[in-house]
C-alpha cells in the first residue's frame, strides 16, 4: 500500500468521527496501521510539545511580571524550529509518522496562537493598544523571519547529512 494512497484515505478519513469507517473499510488495504502510527506520532509529539510550552512558561512568567514574553518565545522558537526541520527534511528520507509527530505534533503543540490572540486582548486592555500592536507584529514578523532562517539553515544542514 502506497504512503501517497493512506496519506489520501486519511484526508478522507477526519474528522475522528469517520476512524472507525476507514478501519473497518476493506478496501484500505494496510492503511490503518499508516494512519494509526501517525496519530500517535502527532499525540505524542503534541504532549511533548505542549508540556516543553508549560515548562517555558512556568520559568518565565514570575521573571518578566505578566508580560507574554513566554508566548513569544515559544512562537518564536517553534517557528524556527519549524523551519528548521522542513529545510532538513526536505534532504532526508524520512518516515511520514516521524515527519508528522516533530512537525505538527511537537511544533504544533509548542507554538500557541490562541495564547497569542489572548495575550493581544490581554496587552490592549492593560497596556495600550501600540503594546499589543507591538507585540503581535514581533510574534508575526518574527515568527516568519525566523522560519525561513531556519528552513535556509535546515536545508544546509540536510544537504551536509
Amino acid at each position: 500500500m502506497s504512503q501517497a494512497f493512506c496519506m489520501e484515505q486519511i484526508g478522507r478519513a477526519f474528522p475522528l468521527l469517520l476512524y472507525d469507517k476507514l478501519i473497518s473499510n476493506e478496501d484500505a488495504g494496510g492503511c490503518e496501521n499508516v494512519i494509526l502510527k501517525n496519530v500517535l506520532a502527532i499525540a505524542a509529539g503534541g504532549a511533548l510539545g505542549t508540556l516543553s510550552r508549560y515548562f517555558l512558561n512556568a520559568q518565565t512568567l514570575s521573571f518578566w511580571n505578566g508580560l507574554p514574553v513566554a508566548t513569544v518565545l515559544e512562537n518564536l522558537s517553534g517557528s524556527f524550529l519549524l523551519g528548521l526541520l522542513i529545510g532538513v527534511l526536505i534532504h532526508r528520507p524520512t518516515k511520514e509518522w516521524v515527519k508528522l509527530g516533530l512537525g505538527t505534533g511537537f511544533c504544533g503543540g509548542f507554538t500557541t496562537m490562541s495564547t497569542l490572540a489572548s495575550d493581544t486582548l490581554f496587552m490592549n486592555s492593560t497596556y495600550s493598544p501600540f503594546h499589543s500592536g507591538i507585540y503581535v507584529a514581533i510574534s508575526l514578523f518574527g515568527g516568519i523571519i525566523l522560519a525561513f532562517a531556519g528552513l535556509h539553515l535546515g536545508e544546509k544542514w540536510g544537504q551536509r547529512l
